[in-house]
């Protein structure tokens, strides 16, 4: 990971805020490689300590890959109601070698392998040489196993056996690690019941690539730089915290009077996928709908602060 020459200042929890609530080590180490110097100290942050209590490590086991792309680990997780998208399933794909993972969001289960499928493809297009698919004997992972074994003749699936998740080790690691961000990043955002729900998934997208620009451990690259061989993606020099509010500009409609806003209420859920990385994911607070834009001016406020302030704007006039 390529280290910045400038040295800025930023508070301990603002950054952890930032990178989406990882532990201190990361948020210390992170902070060194992007030139920042930690002005206040770490103090205890009340979203996590609610999302990740009683997290538990599972035993981890070997790594036996040897290169990056050799050896997939595949799992879903699932909640009760759907998101703003109508997703209720998160698939989880990770690498045994790097650790970096990919996630996609299903309305049914048996959509998996409309979504991994063309994952595979566009590995094996750009060289890696998956050689094994590790995942459970799931009903919905039946199709999935023929298909990969039908289009890719030389991968060996590896079905982990019912009831002991462990043999699934990177992957039911990596879950319990990105569902505490993912509660913690929607507990600072103040969201109410509701809107938790709705953006759970795009959380844990967000959540997922935050995970794969940060190093780990001893380790002096990221998951994304250790797969792709590349540099950190640019987006990681203009991170903002999930549900912070922007102004942004309205570019999706005719403004019939010169008297109307030009700006849009919008929080951030994300960073945008191929494009530069000044370019946010936000949703409109009004209607709900999503937006890509790089037109905004932050207010320095969270999703639910900004919101009980104008519910109490409306009760008083």
């Amino acid at each position: 990971m390529q280290k910045d020459t400038s040295v800025k200042k930023m508070s301990f929890d603002t950054l952890h805020q930032k990178l989406g609530h990882p532990g201190e080590d990361r948020v210390r180490t992170i902070a060194k490689i992007m030139g920042f110097n930690l002005i206040e100290p770490e103090t205890v942050c009340e979203a996590c300590a609610n999302a990740k209590a009683r997290q538990k490590n599972l035993n981890q086991e070997a790594n036996q890959s040897e290169v990056p792309g050799e050896r997939l680990a595949i799992d879903i997780s699932s909640v009760n109601t759907p998101s703003l998208g109508g997703t209720k399933f998160w698939v989880l794909i990770t690498d045994e070698n790097t650790k970096m993972k990919w996630s996609f969001f299903l309305k049914r289960k048996n959509e998996i392998q409309a979504q991994v499928m063309p994952f595979m493809k566009e590995l094996f297009g750009t060289g890696f040489k998956v050689k094994f698919v590790r995942m459970d004997n799931a009903g919905e992972n039946e199709i999935l196993q023929r298909m990969i074994k039908n289009e890719y003749s030389g991968i060996k699936i590896e079905r982990t056996a019912p009831g002991i998740p462990q043999q699934n080790g990177v992957v039911e690691r990596a879950f319990p690690t990105l569902w505490g961000h993912v509660r913690s990043m929607l507990n600072a955002a103040k969201l109410d019941a509701r809107m938790r729900t709705k953006l759970w998934a795009e959380c844990a997208r967000t959540a997922t690539k935050l995970d794969n620009i940060m190093v780990k451990g001893s380790d002096v690259s990221s998951p994304f730089e250790k797969f792709y061989k590349e540099v950190t993606p640019k987006f990681r020099n203009h991170l903002h915290t999930f549900g912070e509010v922007a102004i942004v500009k309205n570019h999706l409609c005719q403004i019939k009077s010169k008297l109307e806003d030009r700006g849009i209420p919008c929080t951030i859920l994300g960073y945008a996928e191929d494009h530069a990385g000044e370019v946010f994911q936000f949703m409109n607070m009004n209607t709900e709908q999503l937006i890509m834009s790089s037109d905004s001016k932050w207010l320095d406020k969270m999703y639910g602060d900004y919101k009980q302030g104008k519910d109490l704007v409306s009760f008083i006039y």
